[in-house]
């Protein structure tokens, strides 16, 4: 090797090692002081002091030439022999080596997003979102079919899809292969653990397909910019990215470009390679914009405003496009999702090379970033961009896909060296590695939910409440629940949160805090049927129930269907002495809701102190049918045979 190239290599290598120290050092530094503003970056503050210390070894073997030697050729053997399986069974072995780590290394905690909200729809028989349309319409079709086995869990539901969706993910990138011999292995790595893959181990919402597409989307339109081969592929997946979120009509611009670039240089001839995939890649963005405006004029009281998911430009006081806390969001959500890719960015701008054979990848990767730049700028992350990333994951991702892209294919002569591609894969494991092991421990996960509540006042109220409802239903945790929700203040502590409180005081038995909060919520809101009903349960354990009367009457006014209101005020009614209005009461609440078997006993013992007996053994028969294990249901039919035998004297 000649001085001159040796001098080349030199300065290619350094513009790969200096970034890399600078970012690990920012990486175990964000852990260990830690820096609570980098949340996209700090995940080694949730580890234990020796986690910290063995990223800080890892990430520093990774460095010195002589470990990374050792390492690399560790792995090259692994490589070797996974290269000897027969095809098929390297396939195999890949999606199924996949499928076990997404699941062992699952998230655990789906209620910190929209995901009980996701859970819940999903369970109601939601198929159809105008967002996400085909999105929704797959776990829908998913959770049907889980249902013909018996299952009905929305959770499965959506944590099945997730790692299945990411198992095919990779098995894809895995067989995704650049015409020419031009090697992508570090373009396939880099990618597989970009920090968006997250989506796959068994993440509750609805960004794991639009997230697939798009970035598949650009890996098939640099191979045809590179060889003309893949333009119909990348139309199916920007079609595919556009109808699992409408977000993915960013990338049209750069389709149109594929479009021009085909008919100037490829001149196809054929109606498969002229019209067809302008015609797939087109469709979906008409049909999208006919739905907005059918939508808009027919329920457009449902249908938000385009305006009010955009921030403003610029206010000193408020979080808007150019305020320093979102351009310092927008940089930790590239550390969460592509940090790897910003060490390549550091080798473009050094480098400034030059490929005539990929003159075409340039302009369509600047327009594809441009656009997803745009939108990580403009639009409006409501619960803060820390605990929305991953709304915007996929956009960041194909900023970094885009670098990685020019990086390896557009560098002309460049021989990738054996010791900078494994610094690049190594950091890609190593980063995307502590931001799962984060989220696949549910002590580390809740750890960092509460951390980021105190970074931001954007949805701080209801990511409140989404943490409070984990404690409430998962970890049965209470006092943690209420602690968590009485902090929500401001225009946040609405109604609905002061119901969830009086809630959980009511099950922990405070009963005179509990109508404190009801009162509260009901200054706010008079036509809260929910606080009613709570009032009135809450006066009939406190044995007055004819205040708490007028309370359940105003909730049935309100909302005359709701069984458990008719059950309220049977209870009332009961404490009362009125048992005719108490058996009416009880009745009502099985004609409104037929499973719901106390009801049967309930109504059983009113007809037994009426003496009506026959009634009373038919609805207590009814109960046992449906439960013979009820608690004190056989005593109940025990005393209503007994006193058919010797009346008691009333």
């Amino acid at each position: 090797m000649s001085p001159a190239t040796q001098e080349r290599e030199s300065v290619r290598r350094a513009t790969i090692v200096i970034p890399a120290i600078l970012l690990a050092a920012l990486f175990v530094a964000a852990g260990a002081i830690p820096i609570a503003s980098l949340w996209g970056f700090n995940h080694l503050r949730y580890f234990p002091q020796y986690g910290l210390v063995l990223y800080a070894v890892l990430l520093a073997l990774a460095l010195l030439p002589a470990s990374a030697s050792r390492l690399r050729l560790l792995f090259d053997r692994i490589s070797r022999r996974i290269g000897n399986m027969p095809p098929v069974g390297r396939v195999l072995a890949v999606a199924g080596l996949s499928a076990v780590v997404f699941y062992i290394l699952r998230v655990h905690v789906h209620s910190l997003g929209d995901g009980y909200q996701r859970i819940y729809q999903i369970e109601q028989g939601y198929a159809y979102f105008h967002s996400e349309p085909l999105d929704f319409f797959l776990h829908a079709v998913l959770y049907r079919t889980l249902m013909l086995f018996g299952i009905t869990s929305g959770e499965l539901t959506y944590t099945t899809f997730s790692i299945v969706a990411g198992t095919a993910f990779v098995t894809t990138v895995f067989l995704f292969r650049f015409p020419r011999g031009r090697d992508s292995s570090l373009l396939e790595l880099l990618l597989i653990f970009f920090g968006g893959s997250q989506f796959f181990f068994g993440y509750v919402e609805s960004y794991s397909l639009v997230y697939i597409f798009s970035v598949l989307y650009l890996l098939f339109a640099a191979r045809f910019l590179v060889a003309n081969e893949g333009l119909p592929a990348a139309s199916v997946m920007l079609a595919l990215a556009m109808l699992s979120h409408i977000t993915a009509v960013i990338f049209l611009p750069s389709f149109l470009y594929l479009i021009y670039h085909s008919l100037k240089y490829c001149r196809p001839r054929q109606f498969s390679t002229t019209y067809l995939p302008t015609i797939i890649g087109v469709s979906p963005f008409v049909a999208i914009v006919a739905q907005e405006i059918w939508l808009r004029v027919t329920v457009s009281e449902y249908i938000p405003s385009v305006s009010g998911g955009i921030l403003p430009l610029y206010s000193a006081a408020e979080y808007s496009i150019l305020s320093q806390s979102h351009l310092f969001d927008i940089v930790n959500q590239f550390l969460l999702v592509c940090p790897a890719a910003l060490i390549l960015l550091v080798h473009l701008f050094v480098q400034k090379c030059r490929n005539n054979r990929t003159k075409g990848l340039k302009p369509f990767v600047y327009s594809t970033a441009f656009f997803s730049l745009l939108m990580l700028l403009v639009v409006d992350p409501k619960l803060g961009f820390a605990r929305d990333w991953d709304l915007l994951a996929a956009p960041a991702a194909t900023v970094g896909l885009g670098i990685v892209l020019l990086a390896v294919l557009n560098d002309g002569k460049v021989r990738w060296g054996d010791y900078t591609r494994f610094v690049l894969m190594s950091f890609g494991v190593l980063f995307f590695s502590s931001w799962v092991l984060t989220n696949a421990t549910t002590s580390r996960q809740l750890a960092r939910a509460e951390e980021l509540l105190t970074l931001s006042d954007k949805g701080l109220g209801y990511s409140t409440e989404l943490l409070a409802h984990y404690y409430r239903f998962t970890a049965k945790d209470n006092e943690k629940a209420l602690q968590l929700l009485q902090r929500v203040s401001g225009i946040a502590r609405n109604p609905r949160v002061y119901s969830k409180i009086a809630k959980i005081q009511l099950e922990l038995e405070d009963d005179k805090e509990a109508l404190k909060s009801i009162f509260a919520g009901l200054e706010l809101d008079s036509n809260y049927a929910e606080l009613y009903l709570m009032a009135g349960a809450a006066f009939t354990r406190m044995d007055k129930p004819r205040l708490g009367l007028p309370h359940l009457r105003k909730a049935l006014a309100l909302e005359p269907d709701r069984f458990n209101i008719h059950h309220s005020l049977g209870n009332a009614y009961y404490k009362m002495d009125s048992i005719a209005q108490a058996a009416a009461a009880f009745r009502e609440v099985i004609r409104l809701e037929p499973g719901f078997v106390p009801a049967y006993f309930e109504t059983g013992n009113m007809f037994r102190l009426l003496g009506q007996y026959d009634s009373a053994y038919v609805y207590v028969r009814k109960g046992l049918k449906l439960n013979p294990d009820y608690p004190k249901g056989i005593q109940l039919l025990d005393a209503i045979k007994a006193e058919l035998t010797s009346p008691p004297v009333r």
